[in-house]
């Protein structure tokens, strides 16, 4: 599953850590389930920022093909010779 930034699901790790702090976790030692619990929200907190960083990088190679792509406008002419088929 993608996570876009800026969407709903961006925050749900830091709302749930507000709700559950992971520190109380350990109240649950040898508990398997809290255990997998934290694993599964350390993994989607991972995969949240992957998400976010690539977010990044995509936006700056966008704005490095907008601005390539207005230098290559800029740059054409409109002085056309047109001349009939005869």
């Amino acid at each position: 599953m993608t996570v876009i930034p800026h969407s709903p699901f961006c925050s749900f790790g830091s709302i749930f850590s507000a709700f559950i702090d992971r520190e109380n976790l350990t109240a649950f030692k040898g508990n398997d389930a809290a255990k997998r619990f934290v694993d599964e929200l350390n993994r989607a907190e991972d995969a949240l920022q992957n998400a976010r960083k690539q977010s990044a990088v995509l936006e700056q190679q966008k704005n490095a093909a907008v601005d390539k792509l207005n230098q290559l406008i800029a740059a054409l002419s409109f002085d056309w010779d047109v001349k009939p088929e005869k």
